[in-house]
This record gives structure tokens, sequence and C-alpha cells, in this order.
């Protein structure tokens, strides 16, 4: 009977901490070399750019929702922050951006939303919530951030821009000390 329980404690422990572990996004991974994520890119994704210490992917999905990009920036040749972002924006008159804002708000909340629940059944209850975002970290210095952004901007002679945005970043503080 010890034994049982000892083996039910140790997997129960086992599962917990898995659960809280970030780090894993799409076919990458916080802490993973350039060259393997090159070689990654070269077989799987046909949208991709590369600038320097950085890594664009256009058009993905993640948790079953579509993003504009997927951003991975490197630091001594490790991924140590990867972006999913979806941006919405328009320019017109002031009434035209305040009601596209207000939509497009309701939109990304509904996305922010569905987001929520996929992460929370993977790494569990966040850390952090306040209006804007939401924050797992896990104990290995890991983080993902889900993030709401809104901008509105007076551009002069009735010109107005407006912009809604879903980030997801997952980011480690390590910062390349792999």
């Amino acid at each position: 009977m010890k034994k049982i329980f000892f083996c039910f404690v140790f997997s129960a422990f086992a599962i917990i901490s898995y659960a809280q572990s970030i780090g894993g996004f799409l076919d990458f991974y916080l802490g993973q070399s350039m060259s393997e994520v090159r070689s990654i890119t070269n077989s799987k994704y046909s949208s991709v750019s590369w600038e320097s210490n950085k890594c664009v992917i256009k058009n993905v999905v993640l948790a079953g929702e579509q993003f504009g990009g997927l951003y991975i920036t490197f630091q001594n040749g490790y991924i140590y922050k990867a972006e999913f972002i979806n941006n919405s924006a328009l320019v017109g008159s002031y009434s035209l951006i305040s009601n596209y804002v207000k939509s497009q708000v309701e939109l990304h909340k509904q996305v922010i939303g569905r987001l929520y629940s996929a992460y929370t059944s993977k790494y569990g209850k966040e850390s952090v919530m306040t209006d804007q975002s939401i924050i797992w970290r896990s104990p290995n210095g890991n983080s993902v951030t889900i993030a709401l952004e809104i901008d509105t901007t007076d551009f002069g002679f009735g010109d107005y821009g407006g912009g809604v945005c879903t980030r997801v970043t997952y980011s480690s503080s390590s910062y390349g000390n792999y």
C-alpha cells in the first residue's frame, strides 16, 4: 500500500511540474539554437524572413487562433523571446476610428478568452492578471503573457488612426545564458 501511495504522489508531482513548465511553442522552444530554428523553418514554413537576430514567420496558428506573425528574437544565438502578434488597424475620422476600435476590442477579447482557456488547461492558474494582460510564470524562469494593446492616434487635420493588438509573448529570464 505504501508503494502505491508513493507512486501516486510521485506521479501527481511529476504531472503538476510538467504542466507548469513553459517554453515550447509550435515547433520551437525557448533556449533553442538559431541553427535548429533555421533548419525547422526551412523544412516547415514557407513565409519566413531573417534579419540578423530575428526570425519572422507570417500567418501562423497558435492554440487554434490565427496570428499575422511570429517574431522570434535571439540573444547569443538562442531564442530568448517569441511574440505572436495579431493586429487590426484603420485610419479615418474620429467617429469611424472610435467605432472601429470598440468593435475590434470585443473581437480581440473573444480571442483572448479562448487563448486563456487553452493556457489555463495547459499551465494552470495564471500568475498575474490585469485588465490588459495575463501572465503565467514557471519555476524554470520562463513566462508566457497574453496582452491586449489598444492605440489611437490623432494625426491632425481630422485624421485619426486606431488599432488593437493581441500579443502572446514567450520569454526567458535567462536571456541567452544557456
